[in-house]
C-alpha cells in the first residue's frame, strides 16, 4: 500500500485446470509482485476487514489488475482457498472473472468499483443508535463489514436526555411495560388480601421516586450492555450528532469530538438513516409548560392530577398505569381514540378504563397552557399545594373549558428526526410532509413517485429506477430503516427485522426485504392498557369494506377472567353494590373470509397478557389459519387463550348470524362442562 507498483495492463486470462503448472504460475506471479515492490499486504492493514463488498485494495488506485494477481491477493488476504467464481465490474465497465469464498455467483451489476472500493474508511455508516440502527450496525458487521454507528440525544424541551438504545430502551417499551407492571401489581395487592395475604391494603400507597430509581438502573444497564455488544461486534462508536455531507460526490459524515470539540469527517460506502423520531408539541401558548413521553419516566415527583392530550397508544397507556398507581387522570381526546384499530375492541378497552377509573373529555384539545401563580388545595388535599397548570380547552364549536392540573402531557403523535441531518446536500427527491423518508424494498432512499410504482407494480423490474432522476443515481449510497421511512409501523421489532435485512442484503447473504403492511403482514401488535388489547390483521371495519358484501364471519366471546369473577375484581365507578363488579373484562374475536373455506384474517383480544396471547396465535394467521384449524384446537383449561378453542361458545355463536356471544358463566374463556 506504501508503494503501490504501476497499474498492468488488463489481459484475457481464461481459468485454468488446477495443477502443478497452475501452481507454479501463481507462485512466479506472487515473486515477482514482491520483488517489485506489490500492493500485497504481508497482512490486513489494521482498522480495515475487508467485507464480502470489497474486491481488492488497488481499487483505490484507479487500477485494472490482472485476474491471476487478483486472485493471489483474494486467497493471501483472506486467508482460504478461493471457491466460487464471481464478476467484478471496475471503473471502464470491464468484468474480470475472479475465485472468493463466500461469495454470490454474480455481484449485483448496479454496483460499480467506486462503492465496492477500500478508498472509503467504513463499509457502512449507521446514523442513529436505536433498535433499527443497532441490528444494522451488529449484523453488518458480525458479516465482516467496517461499521461505524453515531448515536446522539438532542435533550427534550424539559432538559431530559438518555443513553444509547433509543426511545424503546430509554422512554418507550421497556420503562412503559414496567410502569404498566407496577400498576398491575396494585390491583394484585388488593387480589392478594382476599386470597388470605396479611398486607394491610388499607393503607396501601405508591412511591413514585422508588420505583422512578429501580427502573432507570434498568435501562442503565441495558445502555451499558448495547455498548458492549457494539464493542464486541467490532462496531465503533461515536456519541456525536451526525451530518451527511454529499457534495460534489463526496460520501463524507461530519460530526463534532465531544472530548476535544474539534470538528471531525469520516466517509462511508454506504449511509444508513436510523434516527427514529420525537413527540409531536403543539404550537400553543404556554407549550414549555408540558411534557411528553420523554420526560415522563423520569420525573423527580409525582405527576399528581394529569391531564394527556392524545389519543393514541402512548396516550392510552400512560393514562393507564397512572390512573392504576393512584394518579388522577383525564384523557383529552379530539376524535376517536386508536385511529386504524378494530372499533368494538377499542370501545371494549376504553369502556375498562373509564369503568377503572380514567377520565376521558372527547371533542377538546388545549389552545393555551398558563402557570398558576396562587394555587388552592384540592378538596380533601393535606399536603401543601403542588404547582398547577391551567389548561384552556376548545372543541369544534369554538366552545372553551378551563380545568386545572398538576401535569399536562401531550401525546399526539411523533415526528422523524431528518431536519438536521444535512439532506439538503444530497439532491435527495422530496420527502413526505411529516419529514419520513420514501424507500424502496431494499431499504434505499427514493422519491415519492418510486415508492407509488412500487406499491402499484410490486413484481416488476423497471421501477426500481423509475421516477427518481438523477439524484438518485448520486445518492444511491443513502439507506433508512425504522420510524423515520414513511409508512412503516413504527414498532421495535418491525424496526429491528429491517435493519437485520438491511445488513443481509448490503452483505449478499440474502435478497429477502421487509414486508411492513399492518393488514398484509400480519403485524402483532398489543396496547399495554390495564386490561391490555392485541390486535394481528384485518380490522371488521376493514376487512368488510375490501371483500364483497357477505363474505365475511365475524365470531366473538365476550366474558370474564376466571380470577376476576372469583376475587370479584371491582369497579371504580359504580352506582350501587350490585353493580360493583367489573364484569366480562375479555373480549375474543377472529374475523374470517367464507369463499377462502373460513380462512382467518383478523385476530383480536381484548384481557389480561393480551400482548402473550397475540403473539402466538399470530403464526396462525400467518400460516393461512382457516375457522376449522381453530375448531380443532384444544385449549389449555382454565385459560383465557381458551376463549378461541373448540371447547368455547365461539364456535357456534357468530355476531353476524345475530345469536348472543355473551359469556353469562363458565370458567374464564373456556367452559366446565
Amino acid at each position: 500500500r506504501d508503494s503501490p507498483m504501476a497499474p498492468p495492463r488488463l489481459r484475457p486470462n481464461r481459468p485454468r485446470a488446477p495443477g502443478k503448472l497452475a501452481f507454479c504460475y501463481l507462485s512466479a506471479v506472487l515473486l515477482i509482485s514482491a520483488l517489485a515492490g506489490s500492493c500485497i499486504p504481508s497482512r490486513q492493514p489494521p482498522r480495515i476487514k475487508l467485507s464480502t463488498d470489497i474486491a481488492i485494495e488497488d481499487a483505490a488506485q484507479n487500477t485494472d489488475v490482472p485476474v491471476s494477481t487478483l486472485h493471489a491477493m483474494l486467497t493471501r488476504l483472506r486467508g482460504g482457498k478461493p471457491r466460487k467464481y464471481s464478476y467484478l465490474r471496475n471503473r471502464n465497465h470491464k468484468f474480470i472473472r475472479y475465485k472468493y469464498p463466500n461469495m454470490r455467483e454474480h455481484m449485483d451489476n448496479d454496483l460499480d468499483l467506486d462503492e465496492l472500493s477500500p478508498q472509503y474508511q467504513y463499509d457502512l455508516a449507521v446514523i442513529g443508535g436505536g433498535s433499527g440502527g443497532m441490528a444494522a450496525a451488529k449484523e453488518a458487521a458480525r458479516l465482516g463489514a467496517r461499521v461505524v454507528l453515531f448515536d446522539y440525544v438532542k435533550p427534550s424541551p424539559q432538559g431530559t436526555t438518555w443513553g444509547i438504545g433509543g426511545t424503546c430502551v430509554n422512554v418507550g417499551c421497556i420503562p412503559k411495560k414496567l410502569m404498566h407492571y407496577a400498576g398491575l401489581l396494585g390491583q394484585s395487592v388488593e387480589d392478594a388480601e382476599k386470597l388470605g395475604w396479611n398486607i394491610g391494603t388499607a393503607n396501601k400507597t405508591h412511591n413514585w421516586k422508588k420505583m422512578v430509581e429501580a427502573i432507570q438502573r434498568h435501562i442503565k444497564s441495558l445502555n451499558f450492555g448495547y455498548r458492549t455488544a457494539l464493542r464486541n461486534a467490532g462496531v465503533e462508536y461515536i456519541n456525536s450528532y451526525a451530518r451527511i455531507n454529499a457534495t460534489e460526490g463526496k460520501r463524507d459524515i461530519l460530526f463534532r469530538d465531544k472530548a476535544t470539540g474539534i470538528h471531525e469527517c469520516i466517509n462511508a460506502s454506504k449511509v444508513l438513516i436510523a434516527v427514529g423520531g420525537r413527540p409531536n408539541i403543539p404550537d400553543i401558548p404556554g407549550k414549555e409548560l408540558g411534557i411528553t413521553s420523554d420526560d415522563v419516566f423520569t420525573l423527580k415527583e409525582p405527576p399528581g392530577n394529569t391531564l394527556i392530550v392524545g389519543g393514541g397508544y402512548i396516550a392510552l397507556e400512560t393514562a393507564g398505569f397512572l390512573n392504576e398507581l393512584g394518579y388522577r387522570t383525564t384523557v383529552s381526546i379530539r376524535s376517536q381514540p386508536l385511529r386504524g384499530f378494530d372499533r368494538q375492541m377499542v370501545n371494549k378497552t376504553v369502556n375498562l378504563m373509564y369503568e377503572l377509573g380514567t377520565n376521558f373529555l372527547y371533542g377538546y384539545e388545549p389552545v393555551k397552557l398558563e402557570k398558576v401563580v396562587d394555587p388552592k388545595p384540592y378538596e380533601g388535599d393535606t399536603d401543601p399545594p403542588k404547582p398547577r397548570v391551567k389548561v384552556t380547552l376548545m372543541n369544534k364549536k369554538n366552545e372553551t373549558i378551563t380545568r386545572e392540573y398538576h401535569t399536562v402531557m401531550f401525546a399526539m403523535g411523533r415526528n422523524p428526526n431528518t431536519g438536521d441531518l444535512g439532506l439538503n446536500t444530497t439532491h435527495l427527491p422530496e420527502q413526505h410532509e411529516s419529514g419520513k423518508l420514501y424507500t424502496l424494498p431494499d431499504g434505499r432512499v427514493c422519491s415519492r413517485n418510486a415508492s407509488l410504482a412500487l406499491s402499484t407494480f410490486p413484481s416488476s423490474t423497471f421501477h426500481i429506477n423509475w421516477g427518481m432522476g438523477e439524484a438518485h443515481f448520486k445518492n444511491r449510497f443513502i439507506y433508512a430503516v425504522g420510524d423515520c421511512v414513511y409508512g412503516v409501523p413504527e414498532l421495535t421489532p418491525v424496526a429491528i427485522a429491517m435493519g437485520e435485512k438491511f445488513a443481509r442484503r448490503m452483505m449478499k447473504h440474502e435478497d429477502d426485504t421487509m414486508e411492513y403492511g399492518w393488514v398484509e403482514s400480519f403485524i402483532p401488535t398489543t396496547i399495554f392498557t390495564p386490561i391490555e388489547f392485541g390486535s394481528v390483521g384485518y380490522t371488521e371495519e376493514d376487512a368488510i369494506a375490501k371483500y364483497p358484501p357477505g363474505e365475511i364471519e365475524v365470531y366473538c366471546w365476550d366474558f370474564q377472567t376466571m380470577e376476576h369473577a372469583a376475587l370479584h375484581r371491582s369497579r371504580r365507578r359504580y352506582k350501587d353494590e350490585y353493580s360493583k363488579d367489573l364484569g366480562n373484562n375479555c373480549l375474543s374475536k377472529i374475523i374470517c373470509v367464507k369463499s377462502q373455506a373460513h380462512r382467518c384474517i383478523g385476530f383480536h383480544f381484548v384481557g389480561p397478557n393480551a400482548g402473550e396471547v397475540t403473539q402466538g396465535f399470530a403464526l396462525a394467521l400467518i400460516a393461512r389459519a382457516k375457522k376449522k384449524d381453530f375448531d380443532r384446537l384444544l385449549g389449555i383449561h382454565p385459560t383465557d387463550a381458551e376463549s378461541f378453542a373448540s371447547t368455547t361458545g365461539m364456535v357456534k355463536m357468530t355476531k353476524t348470524t345475530g345469536n348472543s356471544y355473551i359469556a353469562t358463566g363458565g370458567c374464564g374463556g373456556g367452559k366446565c362442562g
